[in-house]
């Protein structure tokens, strides 16, 4: 029986993963931003059993679970795939495909793939074999936030000399000069601050009342479980300015007048200093205070303004994106729960779109560029349908010495490229996408609806089904 193979020393995989599973091949094959990072042999659903194909996510981990349909069997490091059963978790392995449609794993790598993954990660299982690939398209951003044109300052040596008012003059800036960029007045971006989200088509069932998980392996021996701000310089640089109102007050100036000029600062400090102090104890002793001790420079009748705080950002949540042929629609979730929807317009075609899922990763080095990677699926239903009932006709008709016509061959699906070309969003909605997106969003684009397959649900990602 083929060996897991042991992941790069004990390094951790970067960026998303994308986890590969080949039917075939029975095979699962960890992707990071670096390309493939581990591989393990697996074994998948016996024959009545199947494993289902498609386009999945990570949406519930336990170390320790049991299947509520298999006697209690133990599935140790479970990751959830689906609400009805599907998962992937530790179990024996005879080297063919035994279990009752879940992914079993050799028990030190699927423990090493429980502390890798976070709840979202992608799986896609196919017949075969499929890698990520690096990707870019106009239709997918580049960049989280476009770039503000900057205002470009050309003086015209020819001109006559501008004249300075008094502020320019005394700064010495010509009052023509471009504004810095922070005081730039911006806008917000454009989907935001307008109010509720437009309401959600997609649909939400309550499954997960329901959830349950179907691989009945033999029993397996788990492993043991392991600002303060100061003001006290410019308040005494305020009290220091007050005018003499008072005969204690003149009486304690006096003496200064005959000082050395460089000595005056300290002196004007230190008598402020017992000016804020009288102050303090006056208002401590519940007794007036009189008017040559207040704040001269002080508006009447105006409060102080009081600082609040900024709110921390909260954490981006994981994007996730569906556009669908079917409903002409495309889709937006967040950690799973409906975001918002808009129609969309896909070009007519004579082939189909195929389903394409595109992979955000933001640069480490600037948290504003975004670096794509795609994975296509092979198209098997519809199309090996449409195969099926050729080839049934042409028995038919020679059966009945029915000459066939000549049969077109059914054209292959779009290629990534080809399949956004066909897409148009609107812009507002795709800058919306854009701002929200962070390292392991995606787009999926996909001939199917958004019911196709009933998985996709209430606390799910969009699941894409394969048949």
């Amino acid at each position: 029986m083929k060996k897991a193979a042991a992941p790069k020393d004990t390094a951790k995989p970067q960026g998303p993963l994308i986890i590969a599973i080949s039917i075939d091949s029975q095979t699962l094959k960890v992707y990071d931003a670096n390309g493939l990072f581990a591989e393990t042999p697996i074994s998948t659903g016996m024959k009545g059993h199947p494993t289902p194909m498609g386009v999945f996510s990570v949406i519930q981990k336990r170390r320790f679970h049991h299947s509520n349909i298999y006697s209690g069997a133990p599935m140790p490091f479970m990751q959830r795939m689906t609400w009805s059963g599907i998962a992937m978790h530790a179990g024996a392995l005879p080297g063919y495909p035994a279990s009752h449609g879940c992914i079993r794993m050799p028990m030190a790598f699927a423990a090493r793939v429980w502390n890798w993954t976070k709840t979202g990660a992608r799986v896609v299982v196919t017949p075969g074999e499929i890698t990520p690939v690096r990707f870019s398209h106009p239709l997918l951003a580049e960049q989280k936030v476009a770039p503000l044109p900057t205002a470009a300052y050309e003086p015209n040596p020819n001109a006559p000399p501008a004249v300075k008012g008094d502020k320019a003059a005394n700064v010495g800036v010509s009052p023509n000069r471009a504004a810095p960029a922070s005081s730039l007045e911006l806008r917000p971006t454009v989907g935001h601050n307008v109010g509720k989200p437009p309401g959600e088509s997609s649909p939400s069932r309550s499954v997960r009342n329901q959830a349950r998980t179907a691989d009945a392996s033999t029993a397996i021996t788990t492993a043991n479980a392991s600002v303060m701000s100061d003001a006290s310089s410019a308040a005494r640089s305020v009290v220091s300015a007050l005018p003499e109102a008072t005969t204690t007050t003149a009486r304690s100036i006096a003496p200064i007048a005959s000082a050395k000029a460089d000595d005056a600062p300290e002196i004007a400090v230190s008598e402020g200093a017992r000016l804020d102090e009288s102050v303090t104890a006056a208002t401590e002793a519940g007794q007036p205070v009189p008017d040559a001790q207040k704040d001269q420079t002080r508006l009447p009748n105006v409060e102080k303004a009081v600082v609040v705080e900024p709110e921390p950002p909260k954490p981006a949540g994981r994007i996730a994106v569906m556009v669908s042929r079917k409903d002409g629609k495309l889709y937006v979730r967040e950690n799973f729960k409906p975001l918002f929807d808009t129609p969309v317009t896909i070009a007519p075609s004579d082939r189909l779109l195929g389903t394409h899922v595109f992979t955000v990763q933001v640069d480490k080095d600037d948290a504003n560029v975004l670096r794509w990677s795609v994975v296509s699926l092979p198209v098997l239903g519809r199309n090996m349908q449409k195969e099926d009932d050729d080839e049934r006709s042409v028995r038919r008709r020679k059966i009945a010495g029915v000459v066939p016509a000549d049969i077109k061959p059914i054209p292959g699906p779009n290629s990534p490229a080809e399949a956004l070309d066909r897409i148009t969003i609107p812009p507002d909605a795709m800058a919306r996408i854009a701002e929200a997106l962070g390292t392991g969003g995606s787009i999926v684009v996909s001939d199917h609806g958004i019911d196709q397959g009933g998985e996709t649900g209430e606390g799910t990602d969009f699941i894409v089904p394969l048949r």
